[in-house]
């Protein structure tokens, strides 16, 4: 018997700038804060800092924004 292929899987997230309208790409998980305050990134092109939130319209598991 051989040898079996191996994987791992990742979520990648797609973000743009609310500021600049740039896109970059993040991979990982986002989890919801402890204390309920939203969740921020910072854009790599311009530097702007802002909460994030899932794109209306977007389907997740069957269901939209």
């Amino acid at each position: 018997m051989g040898w079996k292929h191996e994987y791992t899987w990742e979520t990648l997230f797609h973000f743009i700038c609310g500021e600049c309208k740039n896109w970059w790409s993040y991979a990982g998980i986002i989890e919801k804060r402890e204390d309920g305050k939203d969740q921020s990134m910072i854009c790599p092109h311009c530097g702007y800092k802002a909460s994030i939130k899932m794109k209306e319209g977007f389907k997740h598991n069957g269901k939209e924004s």
